[in-house]
């Protein structure tokens, strides 16, 4: 059973929602049969599994911070092309007006393709089949910049640091003096490590992921079978989803099959997926020095800010960050990474 919160209980099955279950029959032209919940959940959408006469579908809601006009172009227009060219990639259903969202209630909702599957195991060889699919998401964004038919605006590029703009957001948790001087630490280092992105070259851009993180990948045994929840997609550097992914695949503590975290944080990386996903990048993306500089550079960027984004979800305090915060400004994750090239 999954673990459900005040956005889920009952959804589309109490009478509240009974208007959304009669907007998606319409709007789709197919009749709902049942409804269940997915054992992995987050906090910041509704989502759930619609058995239909013509199939079976994944609803999700697009979540507040993401659905704006232009977020809500890039997500469906990016998982589209990708879909259309990887079997890992579902595929999202469009109304039968060809509209990609329907809105209800001031939110947006649409539906894909649903993949029966497990998530993460922990193990080495699903990390191996995620950075295959890394890869072939990876060149997928490449091709979707270049196409004549691809719009300007959706290609906009964005810099890694500007995932990060809600830093300042975490003051509201301050407790206690100690923890308004964590709390300026963090606001530094952000700056510092900005300071450093700006002057720093980057070689490419490309349409990313920009959350390609372990609860967001289903397999079936060994093998990735879909890549979910697009909802950042954005046109970022090329290193910045293998900086997430290295990130949430070794030094991060999941609360089990909820996106949430949990103490102890983790100071040293898994030593052994560290290696893997390492070695993986040196050999499969071909990035030079510059490309490493900026992949260390931005996996610093990505753990600072995930760990403010796990005090605004309330997982931990400012003052669980303290260690995190020793380190971060002694940039021990990015010489970590750059030092396996020297």
């Amino acid at each position: 059973m999954a673990n459900l919160n005040k956005h889920d209980v009952l959804f589309l099955k109490s009478n509240k929602y009974i208007e959304l279950a009669n907007l998606i029959e319409k709007e789709y032209g197919f009749k709902i049969l049942s409804i269940e919940f997915p054992e992995f959940i987050s906090f910041t959408s509704r989502k759930a599994i619609i058995h239909t006469n013509q199939g079976v579908y994944f609803l999700k809601e697009k979540p507040k911070y993401s659905d704006d006009k232009m977020s809500r172009k890039k997500s469906a227009l990016f998982q589209t092309y990708a879909s259309n060219r990887l079997e890992i990639v579902p595929k999202i259903l469009t109304t039968k007006d060809n509209k990609y969202y329907i809105p209800w209630k001031g939110r947006y909702f649409f539906l894909s393709d649903y993949k029966k599957g497990r998530t993460y195991n922990g193990s080495d060889s699903d990390v191996r089949s995620m950075l295959l699919a890394l890869k072939q998401l990876n060149s997928c964004g490449r091709d979707f910049i270049k196409e004549k038919a691809t719009p300007p605006e959706v290609i906009k590029k964005i810099d890694s640091y500007e995932v990060a703009t809600l830093v300042p957001l975490i003051e509201k948790y301050i407790k206690s003096d100690s923890e308004k001087e964590t709390y300026d630490r963090i606001i530094r280092i952000f700056e510092s490590l900005k300071k450093e992105y700006i002057v720093l070259p980057k070689t490419e851009y490309l349409m990313s992921h920009s959350d390609f993180i372990v609860f967001n990948l289903i397999f079936d045994n060994n093998k990735v079978i879909a890549v979910n929840d697009f909802d950042n997609a954005k046109c970022l550097p090329n290193t910045h989803d293998l900086a997430e992914f290295l990130v949430s695949a070794t030094m991060l503590n999941y609360n089990g099959s909820v996106t949430n975290m949990k103490l102890p944080l983790i100071l040293e990386p898994d030593k052994s997926k560290f290696s893997i996903i390492l070695d993986y990048y040196t050999k499969e993306f071909a990035l030079d020095v510059l490309d490493f500089k900026l992949l260390s550079l931005v996996a610093e960027i990505v753990w600072a800010w995930t760990l403010c984004l796990s005090v605004l979800k309330e997982d931990y305090s400012i003052s669980d960050l303290i260690p995190a915060v020793n380190l971060l400004e002694k940039r021990y994750l990015s010489k970590l990474i750059f030092g396996t090239q020297n």
